[in-house]
């Protein structure tokens, strides 16, 4: 440490945390607001989030959190972009991104019952 400009080790757990978060923002927009993204696809943008983090990070003197926001940024792009060029199988996605929210079924009357009737107690 002693020729890197992190200071103490609160500094090198920030750049780590950015490093990390950036990517983990991106893979949760890529989950949620998108229908296309694969898991091959947010694994591809995840390192290359990690990857634009660290380049950023080291050649720039940008705040440790800005560096994550460029990851986010870039992982949402190359993951979707991935998504996109690498075939998947289609699965559904009722109910799990914003965009399928409001077409999931709603539960009948048989269904809550069975889920009320499976609660267990906790005497």
């Amino acid at each position: 440490m002693g020729l890197s400009s992190i200071t103490s080790l609160f500094d090198y757990f920030n750049l780590m945390i950015g490093m990390l978060g950036g990517g983990l923002a991106g893979v949760f927009v890529l989950a949620v607001f998108t229908t296309r993204a694969h898991w091959l696809g947010a694994l591809i943008g995840l390192l290359s989030g990690a990857v634009a983090t660290g380049l950023v990070q080291l050649s720039s003197s940008i705040h440790v959190y800005l560096a994550g926001a460029a990851g986010t940024v870039t992982c949402v792009a190359v993951g979707y972009l991935a998504s996109w060029l690498i075939p998947a199988l289609q699965k559904d996605l009722t109910g799990l991104t914003i965009h399928t929210l409001r077409s999931a079924p709603s539960p009948t009357d048989d269904e809550l019952a069975c889920s009320e009737s499976l609660e267990v107690s906790t005497r």
